[in-house]
């Protein structure tokens, strides 16, 4: 389950999951673009990104 930490004003949506059995935390990024949406998964501490589609 993901929960809403917050919205910007272009829509940009960042969310989280909560601490898992590891330690980590899941966090995505999306913003809505024509067509579908912009994503990018990291997950903390270890700062390892992944599932990123649209951004650079």
């Amino acid at each position: 389950m993901m929960y809403k930490f917050m919205e910007m004003p272009d829509r940009t949506e960042i969310t989280h999951s909560e601490m898992r059995e590891n330690g980590s935390v899941k966090v995505c990024v999306e913003r809505p673009v024509e067509g579908g949406f912009k994503t990018a998964y990291w997950e903390l501490p270890s700062y390892r990104s992944f599932d990123v589609e649209g951004f650079i």
